[in-house]
């Protein structure tokens, strides 16, 4: 699922690559089309954007993260999903459209920055496309809402605000702001901040001018992005639970990265660049053909593409959302063979003609269409059949609970509190997040129990640990829905 594709025009001037009016006076938004439309209709896509919606209802509800219910991710993602939910209400179709403007505008703002750099040419409107199109293509790669593109898009916007307005006080404070709230989403915006930092500290550097100046708004801009952090700890402070803040915030990342001591797989470095080995092609020819020290942003995108990269490597874990935060700094990269200044070979002018371009932008758009609309939308929704299965049951205030499928979706659609305090399966049935975690499984065993489910949900092919004899004893199998299981209590009890 990615954003609309927001293009600028001028009152007078229509937006093409080949114009020279690139830079239009009175710029204005549209949106000219969705990439991955189909994608806005399945209940559930991840399980990660679940728990999001979960979490962020039991707020809304009136519980406390992480003193009634709990995730490992910071705070911010639950409540920028409040606040989603307070907009869109329970409408996962408007909760994704919601997602898709925010994309649309990371897309203007990957434009905006490359335009001040290159005022003339097509590659700050590539940039933009490039993006929305890598974002589009793969589920675990962006078309699944993740904490990656929310937090790396707050990032863009702090580097959008020093490119936009440079050595102001107010772009400063605010981009501090923007790194603060993207912290409150997941720590690894830390890298892009250090990005960002380098850049700018290079900048005094070579200009040598108000040094005393510019160094003390790097160190503002550095205090206030940990204002909202402040803000959350005083807030839990004021809740007693000042201790609880600073365990999952801090401390919890590094019993996460130290249990069982795993290595980093090193493959899914290989997998992200052939998986876009387009985007990556056309980003090492631009670097062969452009010279570096006339060009200082390919520098500034190369070291913050490799600390993102080093970002994503940090937790030691498999999952394509994490490499989400390399597609940015990636789709510039690529963007900048349309620099004006570039002289292609006679085998590759073909690049630089509009026209084909705009006949690669509608092929892309098609097929891309047609494949989401064969995953996501022709194929059987099993989340929303069981949805209906509730809902059928003639029941009116349902218990349930969604054990080990990632069904979790379903407290969220059917607006009932989840029976225990970790509604994402993986904390309450693996063991390395059980131990990471400091669950007490016996209580929440006992909670299950105590709440006397009508329905329950759980994977064929995951070990059911001591809710197996339970559900031997009190359920039976009511229907199998893409291997999970629906249990429905017996009738008699």
């Amino acid at each position: 699922m990615v954003g609309p594709v927001i293009i600028l025009t001028s009152r007078k001037h229509s937006l093409c690559p080949s114009s020279p009016l690139y830079r239009p006076r009175w710029p204005i938004w549209h949106l000219r089309s969705y990439f991955g439309f189909f994608s806005f209709f399945p209940t559930l896509i991840d399980h990660d954007e679940s728990t999001y919606l979960v979490i962020a209802n039991e707020i809304l509800n009136g519980k406390q993260y992480w003193l009634d219910i709990f995730d490992t991710k910071p705070i911010g993602i639950f409540l920028l999903y409040a606040g989603f939910i307070k907009v869109a209400g329970n409408s996962i179709f408007l909760l994704r459209l919601l997602t898709a403007l925010w994309i649309g505008l990371t897309a203007w703002l990957i434009y905006d920055i490359q335009r001040r750099w290159i005022p003339k040419g097509h590659a700050p409107w590539l940039g933009g496309m490039f993006y929305l199109a890598m974002i589009s293509l793969f589920t675990f790669y962006g078309v699944s809402p993740n904490t990656e593109i929310y937090f790396s898009s707050l990032a863009i916007l702090a580097i959008w605000l020093n490119i936009r307005w440079p050595w102001q006080w107010g772009s400063m404070i605010l981009a501090g702001l923007a790194i603060g709230c993207g912290l409150m989403i997941k720590q690894a915006v830390l890298f892009d901040a250090v990005a960002l930092g380098l850049f700018l500290l290079w900048k005094i550097r070579r200009d040598q001018r108000d040094n005393l100046r510019r160094i003390t708004q790097v160190g503002v801009m550095t205090l206030i992005s940990f204002v909202p952090l402040a803000l959350v700890m005083l807030w839990y402070f004021r809740a007693s639970a000042l201790d609880v803040f600073v365990d999952h915030q801090f401390f919890l990342p590094g019993r996460y990265l130290e249990n069982e001591h795993r290595s980093f797989p090193w493959q899914m470095i290989p997998d992200f660049f052939l998986r876009y080995f387009l985007i990556t092609a056309l980003a090492v020819v631009a670097l062969v053909r452009l010279p570096f020290r006339s060009f200082p942003m390919i520098g500034f995108y190369l070291i913050w593409l490799v600390l993102a990269c080093l970002g994503a490597m940090l937790p030691k874990n498999a999952f394509g959302h994490y490499f989400i935060a390399l597609i940015p700094q990636l789709a510039m990269l690529a963007s900048l063979l349309w620099h004006p200044d570039i002289r292609l070979p006679g085998w590759m002018s073909w690049l630089h003609r509009p026209r084909i371009g705009y006949l690669l932008l509608g092929l892309f758009i098609l097929t891309n269409g047609i494949l989401q609309y064969k995953d996501y939308f022709s194929k059987p929704d099993p989340c929303l059949a069981a949805y209906q299965t509730i809902r059928s049951s003639g029941i009116d205030d349902p218990v349930i609970f969604t054990g080990t499928s990632n069904y979790q979706a379903l407290y969220f659609l059917l607006d009932v509190h989840p029976p225990v305090a970790y509604p994402h399966p993986s904390l309450l049935f693996d063991d390395r997040f059980r131990t990471v975690m400091e669950i007490d499984s016996v209580k929440e065993f006992n909670q299950v129990t105590a709440a006397e489910p009508d329905f329950c949900f759980f994977n064929l092919v995951t070990p059911r640990g001591d809710y197996a004899a339970w559900l031997d004893m009190h359920y039976s199998p009511l229907d199998t829905l893409d291997k999970v299981v629906v249990f429905q209590r017996n009738r008699e009890e």
